[in-house]
């Protein structure tokens, strides 16, 4: 199945699937084609600056985009391809870091801030050490020698419990 990706103005890349199987396609456009399907969807969906569509091409979807979705908003075109953008697929990554960090700071301390001394003095040794480790994870764990998605994806910091697919919001869409 083609596919139409284009760039959606905002520093990334949209994709549109037609609908090939379509039944008012058919009854519109008896005699149509895959081609003219998607020259009426480029047509249609993407978008024109100054009368000219925006950078634009057309891809087969099982080949030439990457399969896992986890990256999807920091995709960029590499020639007839999407790839993804490591360099801001690891801002992505530790921005998810950084929210499951918050809550579980939260949960250890009631608050993603430092509590005032006084409070923080009556936590036990371990509990103070899990916190400072907490707090130390956006300093200290590096993501810049993860090279490609697979490996960034599986990157997590050894003081957060778990892993992120555990929070409702962070899940693979």
């Amino acid at each position: 199945m083609k596919v139409i990706a284009f760039d959606d103005q905002k520093g990334g890349w949209s994709i549109h699937k037609p609908s090939y199987n379509d039944e008012l396609r058919f009854i519109n456009f008896p005699n149509d084609t895959d081609e003219a399907k998607i020259a009426r969807a480029i047509a249609k969906v993407v978008p024109k600056v100054n009368g000219v569509h925006v950078d634009h091409f057309v891809y087969e979807s099982t080949t030439h985009a990457p399969q896992d979705k986890i990256f999807r908003f920091v995709w960029k075109r590499d020639g007839d391809k999407m790839v993804v953008d490591i360099p801001k697929a690891r801002i992505v990554h530790m921005d998810r870091i950084r929210k499951v960090r918050n809550w579980e700071l939260i949960k250890q301390s009631g608050s993603k801030d430092r509590q005032p001394p006084e409070i923080e003095a009556t936590f036990t040794p371990e509990r103070q050490t899990l916190l400072q480790s907490l707090r130390d994870i956006p300093q200290d764990f590096d993501l810049i020698g993860f090279k490609t998605p697979e490996t960034l994806d599986a990157a997590w910091p050894t003081a957060l419990l778990g892993d992120w697919e555990h929070y409702p919001d962070l899940k693979r869409k």
